[in-house]
C-alpha cells in the first residue's frame, strides 16, 4: 500500500493559506484586545466613583481635591481608607512601594508609556504618590490644588454632562486636567487618544460613565460655562 505524501507545491499552499488566515485573524484578535481594554477602563471609572462619593459623604459634601496638604488625590483616597481591599499590582514596584500604592483601578491596561521624572524610577502603572505615573485625572475647574474650602457636589449645576475625572495625559500634571488647548502645550486629554482608538472615557458627577472622539468635547464637559470650543 503506497503512503501518499505531499509534494513542495502542495506544502506551498498549505503555507499561503495558513498565512492569509493569520492575516485575516489578527486585526481581529487586535480589535478584540483594545475592546476588552476600553471595558476594563470604563470599569476602572466605574469602581473609583463610589470611592469618591464616599470621601464627600465623609467631608461635608466636598469634593476631592487634586491636591491637598503634599497629597495627590489617590493618595487622599488611601489616607481616608477608600482603597482598603482595592488590589494592586502585588508583582510590580520598581520603585519599592508597597502593592497598595499601585491600585488596579487608577491603571488604564491601554496605556503602553512607561515615563520617569527626575530621579524617580520610570514607571508602567498609577502610582498614588507620584503625579507624573497617573492614567486618571481630576476636573480642576471643581477640585483645585489646595483649595480652602474646597467646593461641594451641589456646586456642579450640571452633574449629567460634568466630568468628575477621566483619563488624563501622563506628564508632571498628569493627576488632573486643567486645560483643553491643542494648539499649546496643555494637551492633557489629546496624550490620551491612542489608548481607545481616538475616545476618551470620562466619569461624569451623575456617576455614569461616557466616551467622546477627540479633539472635540461636549458643551459643559468642564463646568456650566464650558461651551465647548476647542480651547478652555
Amino acid at each position: 500500500m503506497s503512503r501518499k505524501t505531499f509534494t513542495l507545491i502542495e506544502l506551498l499552499v498549505v503555507i499561503a493559506i495558513i498565512a492569509i488566515l493569520a492575516s485575516m485573524l489578527l486585526p481581529a484578535l487586535g480589535k478584540a484586545r483594545q475592546s476588552a481594554y476600553k471595558a476594563n477602563c470604563i470599569n476602572n471609572l466605574k469602581q473609583m466613583f463610589p470611592l469618591m462619593m464616599s470621601y464627600s459623604e465623609v467631608n461635608n459634601d466636598r469634593i476631592i481635591s487634586a491636591t491637598y496638604g503634599g497629597r495627590l488625590w489617590g493618595r487622599i483616597l488611601q489616607v481616608e481608607g477608600l482603597l482598603n481591599g482595592q488590589a494592586g499590582f502585588t508583582d510590580y514596584n520598581p520603585g519599592g512601594a508597597s502593592p497598595l500604592y499601585y491600585p488596579r483601578i487608577m491603571s488604564c491596561p491601554a496605556e503602553n508609556i512607561t515615563i520617569s521624572a527626575g530621579t524617580s524610577a520610570a514607571e508602567k502603572y498609577t502610582r498614588i504618590d507620584l503625579a507624573f505615573s497617573y492614567h486618571y485625572g481630576i476636573n480642576s475647574k471643581f477640585s483645585p490644588s489646595n483649595s480652602i474650602p474646597n467646593k461641594k457636589l451641589k456646586d456642579v449645576l450640571r452633574p449629567s454632562e460634568t466630568f468628575h475625572y477621566a483619563e488624563a495625559r501622563r506628564d508632571s500634571s498628569s493627576y488632573v486636567v486643567e486645560s483643553w488647548n491643542y494648539a499649546g502645550t496643555y494637551l492633557y486629554c489629546l496624550q490620551t487618544a491612542h489608548r481607545h482608538g481616538g475616545f476618551l472615557n470620562s466619569a461624569y458627577f451623575d456617576g455614569h460613565v461616557g466616551g467622546h472622539k477627540v479633539p472635540l468635547r461636549p458643551r459643559y464637559y468642564f463646568n456650566e460655562t464650558d461651551t465647548g470650543a476647542e480651547t478652555y
